[in-house]
C-alpha cells in the first residue's frame, strides 16, 4: 500500500538542483519564483525557442512554502506540473495540470524518497517532451493548447491561447 513520504525542503531543491543542471547543459534554462507562498521551479526551453512567438516552459508547484525547512503536509496536496509556454503577455498553460502525490510503496525511507524521485523524473521526462513539442498556430504564431469540447461527448482538440482574438483550432 502506498503512502505519503515526508520529504524535506533541502531534499527537495537538491533534486531541482539536478535537473537544472542537465536542462542548463541542453542550453535550458531554469529559475526559481514564489508564487503567493509556494515556491515554483521553472524550466524553460530556450533550446525550443524557434517555435514562434513564445518559448515552451515547465512550471513546478513544489508544496515549498516559501522560507520553511518541510514540504506542505500531506493529503490532497500534490506537486503539480505545467507545460504551458511563455509569452510577452506571461506564462499560459498548455494542458491539464499533472499532479503527483508524494507517495511510495512500503520500504526503508530512502528507497521511498528514491521511488518518489524515480516516479517525478519519468513525469518530468514526458512534461519536457509534451512542451517541446507545442505547436504554433498557423494564423497568429501563438501556442496551441489542448481543449475539451463541450460538445461531441468531450472530444480533445487544440485551440490556439489568442482565443479569442484567434479562433483557430485543430483535431487531435
Amino acid at each position: 500500500m502506498a503512502r505519503f513520504i515526508e520529504i524535506s525542503t533541502s531534499e527537495l531543491e537538491t533534486f531541482f538542483n539536478g535537473i537544472a543542471n542537465c536542462c542548463e547543459a541542453n542550453g535550458d534554462t531554469s529559475y526559481w519564483e514564489t508564487q503567493g507562498s509556494e515556491m515554483v521551479f521553472g524550466l524553460v526551453l530556450m533550446s525550443r525557442q524557434n517555435l514562434g512567438a513564445f518559448v515552451p516552459e515547465i512550471k513546478i508547484y513544489t508544496t515549498i512554502a516559501k522560507g520553511a525547512s518541510t514540504v506542505r503536509g500531506c493529503g490532497k496536496d500534490a506537486i503539480r506540473i505545467v507545460v504551458g509556454a511563455s509569452l510577452e503577455s506571461g506564462f499560459k498553460p498548455c494542458a491539464k495540470s499533472q499532479k503527483l502525490l508524494r507517495t511510495a510503496p512500503a520500504g526503508s525511507r530512502d528507497d521511498r524518497v528514491a521511488a518518489f524521485f524515480d516516479r517525478f523524473k519519468k513525469a518530468l521526462r514526458a512534461a519536457y517532451k509534451a512542451a517541446a513539442t507545442i505547436e504554433a498556430c498557423p494564423r497568429c504564431g501563438r501556442p496551441m493548447a489542448q481543449r475539451k469540447s463541450k460538445a461531441n461527448g468531450g472530444s480533445l482538440f487544440l485551440g490556439c491561447t489568442g482565443y479569442p482574438a484567434c479562433k483557430t483550432t485543430k483535431s487531435l
